[in-house]
This record gives C-alpha cells, sequence and structure tokens, in this order.
C-alpha cells in the first residue's frame, strides 16, 4: 500500500470531506466501514472517544456506496432526494 492510502482519517474529516454529519459516519460504521486498528478502545460503559478510518477504506466504502446509488443529500441524478419522516412533515407545515 501506499503512504496516501495508509493515511488515518478522523471522524472529522470524514464528514468535511464528504459533506456529511457525525451520526453518518456512526451509521457507515455499523453498516461496514472498517474502523482502524489505531482507534482508542472505548471507556468502560460508554462509547469510543472518536474513530479514525483509513483513507483507502473510505474511498472503497463510499465507492460502492456510489455505485448502489450515491451519498448525501442527493441521489444518483444529482436530484435532492426524497424527504422523509420528520423531515418531510417539516417541510409540509413550510409549505402551507
Amino acid at each position: 500500500m501506499s503512504e496516501r492510502s495508509d493515511r488515518l482519517m478522523s471522524t472529522s474529516e470524514v464528514c468535511r470531506t464528504y459533506g456529511i454529519s457525525r451520526e453518518t459516519v456512526r451509521l457507515w460504521v455499523t453498516r461496514g466501514l472498517p474502523v482502524s486498528p489505531e482507534t482508542p478502545e472505548a471507556a468502560p460503559g460508554g462509547r469510543r472517544p472518536f474513530y479514525l478510518f483509513r483513507l483507502a477504506d473510505v474511498v472503497s466504502f463510499v465507492a460502492a456506496k456510489e455505485a448502489k446509488g450515491g451519498i448525501g443529500k442527493r441521489g444518483p441524478d444529482g436530484k435532492p432526494r426524497k424527504r422523509r419522516g420528520k423531515a418531510a412533515a417539516v417541510a409540509q407545515a413550510e409549505d402551507k
């Protein structure tokens, strides 16, 4: 592996790079984004203080997501995704 693909990214860096929230990064972890072994262990009874990811893992995970329909708030056609749940209710209330 090259030095660049071994580079570590923090949760904040992933958020800034892809324009997503910390909650989305946590969701990606539950859906298979590999966490680097260098990530600190969680405190007893708590969450990890932060996650670290290898750049190559993030790039391949995002590429796979984009192949399945994209990431973020826009669909594969570039148009905004339809709002669901609470966001849809708020948007409907604002339209009235």
